[in-house]
């Protein structure tokens, strides 16, 4: 028995923002993206906010 309440299915894996977002950076696996996240933190961040839309207005 598992012990996750939800386990998406392959489609959903598929069509998922997060699986978009590694594509687009040739990642090939949530561990592949957590490391890469957190050894280039600037990096990670910029590609966050491109990817959703977010723009910064420095004053």
């Amino acid at each position: 028995m598992s012990n996750f309440v939800f386990t998406p299915s392959e489609e959903q894996i598929k069509n998922s923002n997060i699986q978009s977002f590694m594509n687009k950076h040739e990642i090939s696996s949530l561990t592949e993206l957590s490391h890469k996240a957190k050894t280039n933190l600037d990096w990670y961040w910029k590609a966050v906010c491109e990817d959703i839309g977010i723009v910064w207005d420095k004053k």
